[in-house]
């Protein structure tokens, strides 16, 4: 499995679990407040009854009256038991229930109760009141809650998930590319290298082999001093320096066989490092296209001609529209017209391309001050 994919896996997977975990911290939350309202409602419920009872004017017939009482709770989901002085005058809750607190949730047919258990004293006797109100619509409420936050957990883990794939994904690409352009180099090392170790050449093979070697190592330190520089575009940071045109159109010809040169311009603003790259890119591509490769600077713009092979229309107009090679059509262009791009947004610059069979391709920068 690719790093990018485990990393990939290990970021998904922590985000379904912090996800998940607040989901359910809420749901557990929000059970709590509904239970304990439902639970002061049920409180209040057996206050009344016991207020109720203490305000009765006539007690010859109180008994019946607290069975009147109770009857009117028992339609309504509550459940009363009520004995005086040890003597049963009314008894709706089954006696095989079993609590342990004055104040307990019971299991019952199926259904959950809330279950108070109270001793009042009433007019010089003793009542002990034990009451008992349905509570499963709290449960069913939070049954049909954990099923809806579940499914915005599918939901989120599925939209965050893809996102997180494309996204590590894209940036993880021109780490791929590089990759296999320093595999490369480092197999042409590698040849040379036992080669030479073999002892049995001439000195104008070692010295071939040596040669070789160096190129390769060359291109090796371009490619990684590449990776860094792309490292930094990532950060989006820069360091704006005036640069004296003519030095580095001197160090760009001295660096590439066969450079044409022309430059009126005095001084550019903008990142050395990242200039150099852009300039190296371009170059680099002319040399592959064509035999010729042009570097000018003239007023506020720069640009790189080479005598190459015409791009095509679909293609020209897909490079400048998407600032990439389309994906069909890459072969050896890497990373490079991507990261060239990238440079000209930091520096807020603009690129773009022509070609023709007759003119060849030309590269203009406009320089932004």
């Amino acid at each position: 499995m690719q790093l990018w994919k485990k990393n990939y896996l290990i970021t998904f997977l922590l985000f379904l679990l912090v996800l998940n975990t607040g989901l359910f911290c809420l749901s557990q939350v929000l059970f709590q407040n509904d239970l304990e309202r439902w639970m002061e409602m049920a409180l209040m419920g057996e206050q009344r009854f016991a207020y109720a009872v203490s305000e009765f004017e006539d007690t010859s017939d109180i008994n019946e009256q607290i069975k009147y009482i109770c009857r009117g709770y028992y339609t309504g989901n509550a459940r009363m038991t009520v004995l005086a002085n040890g003597e049963s005058i009314v008894n709706y809750v089954p006696a095989d229930l079993k609590f342990s607190y004055s104040a307990d949730i019971v299991t019952y047919s199926g259904r959950k109760y809330v279950l108070l258990h109270d001793t009042e004293e009433i007019q010089g006797k003793f009542y002990e009141i034990i009451y008992m109100e349905d509570i499963s619509q709290v449960y069913k409420e939070q049954k049909e809650r954990l099923a809806g936050l579940a499914c915005v957990s599918l939901m989120l883990a599925a939209i965050i998930g893809t996102m997180l794939y494309i996204t590590m994904k894209k940036i993880y690409k021109p780490v791929n590319h590089i990759a296999h352009e320093l595999r490369n180099p480092l197999t042409v090392i590698q040849g040379y290298g036992q080669y030479v170790q073999m002892g049995n050449i001439c000195g104008e093979d070692c010295f071939f082999a040596g040669q070789q070697i160096v190129k390769e190592a060359r291109t090796l330190a371009e490619r990684v001093d590449r990776l860094l520089i792309m490292g930094n575009l990532r950060e989006g940071t820069i360091r704006c320096l005036e640069i004296n045109a003519d030095t580095l159109f001197q160090e760009l010809k001295e660096s590439y066989e066969g450079l044409e040169t022309e430059n009126d311009i005095i001084s550019i603003t903008g990142d050395p490092n990242l200039i150099k790259c852009l300039f190296q890119n371009l170059i680099s591509n002319g040399k592959r296209a064509g035999e010729r490769v042009k570097l000018t600077g003239k007023g506020k713009y720069i640009t790189v001609w080479n005598d190459g092979k015409e791009i095509g229309e679909e293609e020209l107009r897909y490079l400048n529209k998407n600032h990439r090679w389309p994906r069909e059509t890459v072969k050896n262009n890497g990373f490079g017209i991507a990261l060239c791009y990238d440079i000209i947004k930091l520096h807020r610059w603009k690129m773009s391309y022509a070609s023709s069979r007759e003119e060849g391709t030309t590269v203009t920068i406009q320089i932004m001050e």
